[in-house]
């Protein structure tokens, strides 16, 4: 049987990355602990604390998540973004979950609620695509805040500020 021909692997050799594919890794965790800062606790196991117990999960009856409330009662930096852009991003986030499990509910006569981790990566993802699109300076301050502080924390000075073209 004749096999297929096989692509040459670079094992052992490094490779140049084209340049600007990709955020570094670094950076990422710039990105990561800046998303951070929009809680009172900043710390992933902290929120996991206070949001990971199953009486935060499923929607109150105004609409909004119940995480939502504890968010806005205790957790959130207000400083940051009003409680009223909170609501819009709960609201949003609600919405969605609910037009993507709508068939399984009904499938299998039951309601999936979103747990904690869940919810949170798409606050994460709500926060930065409304300050990617409309809060664009702020946001490249705020990473490029994080990058110092970073920096300065790990004693290093050679990452380089984050620029416009990266984040777009």
């Amino acid at each position: 049987m004749a096999r297929a021909p096989q692509k040459k692997t670079t094992a052992g050799k490094a490779t140049k990355k084209r340049a600007n594919s990709k955020l570094s890794f670094h950076k990422q965790l710039v990105l990561n602990r800046f998303m951070f800062r929009f809680f009172k606790d900043g710390t992933l196991q902290g929120l996991k604390i206070r949001l990971g117990e199953d009486r935060f999960e499923g929607i109150h009856e105004d609409g909004q998540s119940l995480f939502f409330h504890e968010l806005s009662n205790y957790l959130f930096e207000v400083d940051l973004v009003d409680l009223d852009e909170l609501r819009r991003y709960d609201l949003n986030i609600v919405k969605h979950w609910q037009q993507i499990t709508e068939h399984r509910n009904r499938k299998e006569d039951t309601v999936l609620n979103m747990k904690y981790f869940q919810y949170l990566s798409l606050l994460f993802t709500e926060i930065y695509l409304d300050w990617h699109f409309n809060r664009k300076q702020e946001l490249l301050d705020g990473l490029n805040l994080e990058l110092e502080a970073y920096n300065v924390e790990n004693s290093k000075t050679a990452k380089e500020p984050i620029s416009l073209d990266s984040t777009s």
